[in-house]
């Protein structure tokens, strides 16, 4: 069996444990715990977007909820070392923050700075996959520009200013990671969420809102 094989079907087992243990242990959302491990499988397509609308349903019933998922998001990155796995919960982690409950933004930030391992990835090594360097530092940049994105979307909440370079910084690096990374070589989850920052600081430089 091909080391490929043995490390997907490693992976779904992985998945099938974690969502077993979600059902039974959980104390609060065994449902939102199981729709996290699903959008965040070990599997290497992109999150399905069936999932990622059940976190957002389920966590716009109460901020127990939102907590419950950020709590969740995070005990998932901690424990990983699959940089799949960990992309999988940024991008979740994203699109929360464009699409979720305002909330999360609070809660976000303050896991952060309770020393919760949310978007502090600056030491995430992938162990599962050989060759791996290049997508464990993208890992590592995109979850820097969402921290940086997060800082700025607070601080505008806070005051009105201009903290667009905060951002840009983050952006530049992660894109010139795509630059340097292969086309052959660069997966389909990496590409999409290129797509995404992208698109999103394409937009906010056409209306004239700081770099996002």
């Amino acid at each position: 069996m091909a080391p490929s094989t043995i490390r997907k079907a490693i992976g779904a087992v992985k998945d099938q444990t974690s969502i077993g243990i979600a059902k039974v242990a959980s104390n609060m959302a065994p449902e939102l715990e199981v729709a996290i491990v699903k959008a965040t499988s070990h599997d290497d397509d992109p999150a399905s977007e069936k999932y990622i609308r059940e976190i957002l349903h389920l966590t716009s019933y109460s901020r127990g909820y939102v907590s419950a998922c950020v709590v969740a998001v995070s005990k998932r990155l901690g424990k990983t070392r699959d940089w799949i796995v960990a992309l999988k919960c940024l991008m979740l982690i994203h699109r929360l923050l464009n699409d979720g409950d305002a909330v999360f933004q609070q809660e976000i930030m303050y896991a952060t700075r309770r020393g919760t391992r949310l978007l502090n990835l600056s030491d995430f090594r992938d162990e599962a996959h050989s060759n791996s360097w290049d997508h464990s530092a993208f890992v590592r940049t995109y979850a820097l520009y969402l921290d940086q994105r997060l800082e700025l979307m607070v601080y505008e909440r806070k005051q009105s200013g201009n903290g667009g370079e905060i951002e840009r910084f983050g952006v530049v690096e992660t894109i010139d990671i795509i630059i340097d990374h292969p086309q052959d070589q660069t997966g389909a989850m990496i590409m999409i969420t290129m797509s995404i920052v992208v698109s999103q600081v394409t937009e906010c430089g056409d209306q004239g809102h700081p770099v996002m």
